[in-house]
C-alpha cells in the first residue's frame, strides 16, 4: 500500500504527526536525512517549561503541550515499555530583587493553573547544593516537568512502527518540487507515493532547504545553535532558571539521576554548524560558576551542540497547509520549544489536515 501522507523530518515534531495520522489509520511514510533526532530534538535538555500565562496561541500550544505528557508518557510505556523518563519537578526563577509588583506577577500565573510563591536566599540553599550565587530572591513554580530526549524519540519511533509508519533515515537532503500545483518527492522516492499523497515537511532548521524550489521565504526559519554540558555536581530539587547580569540569554540547571546536572544553553547565530566550540564551554562555565562557585572544566562529563529552527518572525512557529499547493503541509520552526509544543503542533497540524480544523493566523505562512 502506498503512503498517503510523507512526513519529512524525524525529530518530535515529525514523529508526533506520523503517530497522530496512524492512529486516525492513515498510512504514513517518514523521510529524515539523518538519524531520527540527529537535530534539535536530540540535542534538546529536555525542561518541559510551566504553561506561561502569556494570552497568545503560543502560549496555548505550550500550555497544551505541558498538560500533554502527562498522559502521554504513561501511554508511551504501556505501548512500547519505554520510560520517557517524564518527571513533575517544580522550577525556581532566581532574581535580583523583587519585581515592583510581586502580587500580581503570582496572580498572573495563577489562571494557568501554576501555583507560583517567592522565597529567599535561605529557601534557594536549599533547592540548590552548592548555591553561591548573588541572586536572592527566587520565583518558585510547581508545573514544570522534565523528559529524557532520547527515550522520547525511541518511544515515539516504536510507537509509529508499531502502528504501520514506515520510517526510511539517511535519505540525505530532500527537495520537493512542484508541478501541477502539487508538491512532489524526488523521484528516487516517489514510487512509494500514492497519486494523492500529502507531504508535510517538519524538517526543523532544514525546512527552507526542503522547499526550497518552491519559494523557502514562506517559512522564514533559521537554525540558531546551543550548546549545553553535562556536570557531574549534586542536583538541585527542581529545574533552575537565571540570566547573567546584563545578558538577555537564559540558563537553566537540569537536575539528571546519578549525582549529575544538564547546563544549557548558549544562543548562537553561526549558521548550520553544530560544532562545540572552546568559546560555548567557556561561556557555559562561566555562567553556570555564578550560581555554583567553583565549578571547574574537570567536572564536565559531556559537552553537545545542536541547531534550533527559530521562526524569523513574531507569533511563534509556522503551521499550515502551503499556499496554492493543495498537497502540501508545514510544521516548522517551534525554536526552544519543539518537544514542549509538539504534541499539540501535531494535533493542530493533523486536524487541519484531516477534518478542515482552523489554525490560528498567527502560525500562517509568509506572505510570496
Amino acid at each position: 500500500m502506498k503512503a498517503e501522507v510523507a512526513v519529512i523530518g524525524g525529530g518530535v515534531v515529525g514523529l508526533f504527526v506520523a503517530r497522530r495520522l496512524a492512529m486516525r489509520g492513515v498510512k504514513v511514510t517518514l523521510f529524515e536525512a539523518g538519524s531520527l533526532g540527529s537535530g534539535a530534538s536530540g540535542a534538546a535538555v529536555g525542561v518541559l517549561k510551566a504553561p506561561a500565562p502569556a494570552r497568545t496561541a503560543f502560549g496555548a500550544i505550550s500550555r497544551e503541550g505541558a498538560e500533554a505528557y502527562a498522559s502521554l508518557a504513561p501511554e508511551l510505556f504501556e505501548e512500547t515499555g519505554i520510560d520517557t523518563g517524564y518527571r513533575p519537578c517544580g522550577c525556581i526563577h532566581l532574581s535580583r530583587e523583587l519585581p515592583r509588583d510581586p502580587q500580581r506577577e503570582v496572580e498572573s500565573w495563577a489562571w494557568t493553573g501554576v501555583k507560583a510563591s517567592w522565597c529567599e536566599r535561605e529557601r534557594i540553599e536549599e533547592l540548590v547544593p552548592g548555591y553561591g550565587g548573588e541572586q536572592s530572591i527566587g520565583l518558585e513554580l510547581d508545573r514544570e516537568a522534565l523528559i529524557d530526549p532520547p527515550a522520547l524519540l525511541a518511544a515515539l519511533e516504536a510507537s509509529c512502527r508499531a502502528r504501520g509508519v514506515e520510517i526510511i533515515q539517511e535519505t540525505g537532503r530532500l527537495e520537493l518540487r512542484e508541478k501541477d500545483g502539487r508538491a512532489l518527492l524526488p523521484q528516487s522516492w516517489a514510487s512509494r507515493m500514492g497519486e494523492d499523497t500529502r507531504v508535510v515537511v517538519a524538517a526543523g532548521s532544514w525546512t527552507p532547504a526542503v522547499v526550497d524550489s518552491m519559494g523557502a521565504g514562506r517559512v522564514a526559519v533559521a537554525p540558531v545553535r546551543g550548546q549545553a554540558i553535562e556536570l557531574e555536581h549534586p542536583p538541585p530539587s527542581c529545574v533552575v532558571h537565571f540570566c547573567l547580569a546584563g545578558s538577555a540569554t537564559a540558563y537553566y540547571l537540569v537536575p539528571k539521576p546519578g549525582g549529575r546536572i544538564w547546563f544549557g544553553s548558549t544562543v548562537e547565530e553561526v549558521g548550520y554548524d553544530d560544532s562545540i566550540t572552546p568559546h560555548g564551554l567557556a561561556e557555559l562555565l562561566v555562567a553556570v560558576r555564578s550560581v555554583l562557585p567553583g565549578t571547574g572544566e574537570e567536572a564536565v562529563r559531556r559537552h553537545w551542540a545542536g541547531l534550533r529552527p527559530k521562526a524569523l518572525r513574531l507569533g511563534g512557529p509556522f503551521i499550515g497547509r502551503w499556499p496554492g499547493v493543495g498537497n502540501l503541509w508545514v510544521a516548522a520552526g517551534n525554536y526552544r520549544s519543539g518537544i514542549l509544543q509538539g504534541p499539540a503542533t501535531a494535533r493542530i497540524l493533523c486536524e487541519a489536515m484531516e477534518e478542515g480544523g482552523e489554525i490560528d493566523e498567527s502560525f500562517s505562512l509568509l506572505e510570496a
